[in-house]
């Protein structure tokens, strides 16, 4: 857990590095973007190393698995492939969130119409119609930045920022990766993705399984090695933070051995 508070500590204090993007709302600046994403994920670093020192292996692994799906995710959008590509993932990305968002309102509204106050249906109408002028503007984005001549209509008119192909015309179903690949593709082994995929979706959804690891016996090698991999993808997350903020990043000095420690894990992870 040593490894793993350092991980976390070094990892904040890049952040307050960059903080300046703290308050700057353009959320359609890729870079923005990034910053506010890992400086959310940031506090749950913290919550599972408490929850390892709890009796809720459940909860410790619900939020691992989190946190996981929170770097492929991150991996896809500000590491993988060009930088055009990694653009128009990010795009994707919001687009998607907010039309997602705007959905789950209106379909939840509909279900309790009759116990929604009149102020908050003003509200509603208000971040809906946000949500309306942002989707407009990020696709004024991928336009002006001839991003939409990378990628096939139907990518762009499903918001699939998973897509694997990029000029493929199937459906978003046919044509995303799955949570297994893109661990895969954000460097962790196929023998730990298996793991966080099968193993770890025990506890997040409370089939048998979580029945049967109660003891200090059977929790704490779990434990161990979950902190252990996580510090592993911590070190990911500050090594592409240091390039994807390279020129904000001048004269930012890492401790050697840490330096050391992030590239053999970048370069030989297995």
């Amino acid at each position: 857990s040593l490894k793993y508070k350092y991980c976390t500590e070094q990892l904040e204090k890049i952040l307050i590095s960059l903080n300046h993007y703290e308050n700057i709302q353009a959320i359609g600046s890729r870079k923005v973007g990034i910053y506010k994403f890992i400086k959310n994920l940031l506090p749950n670093f913290d919550v599972m190393l408490d929850l390892s020192k709890s009796d809720s292996i459940a909860s410790f692994l619900t939020i691992n698995r989190m946190i996981i799906d929170y770097y492929a995710v991150f991996y896809l959008i500000a590491s993988h492939s060009t930088i055009k590509e990694r653009n128009i993932r990010y795009y994707m990305y919001l687009i998607d969130g907010i039309n997602t968002r705007s959905k789950t309102m209106i379909n939840f509204e509909a279900k309790v119409s009759k116990k929604v106050h009149e102020y908050n249906k003003t509200e509603r109408n208000s971040v809906l119609e946000k949500d309306r002028i942002s989707v407009i503007q990020l696709f004024a984005l991928i336009e002006k930045e001839n991003l939409d001549n990378q990628i096939s209509t139907m990518i762009i008119k499903q918001s699939n920022w998973k897509f694997i192909d990029a000029e493929s015309s199937k459906s978003i179903r046919e044509n995303s990766y799955s949570w297994v690949k893109l661990y895969n593709l954000a460097k962790i082994p196929d023998k730990y993705s298996a793991s966080f995929q099968s193993y770890y979706s025990t506890f997040v959804h409370g089939l048998g399984t979580t029945l049967m690891s109660n003891s200090n016996y059977d929790k704490l090698p779990i434990i161990c090695s979950s902190l252990y991999l996580t510090s592993i993808i911590q070190s990911f997350i500050i090594k592409i933070i240091l390039i994807e903020y390279k020129e904000e990043l001048t004269g930012y000095e890492l401790n050697s051995d840490f330096e050391k420690y992030i590239n053999l894990n970048w370069e030989s992870w297995r």
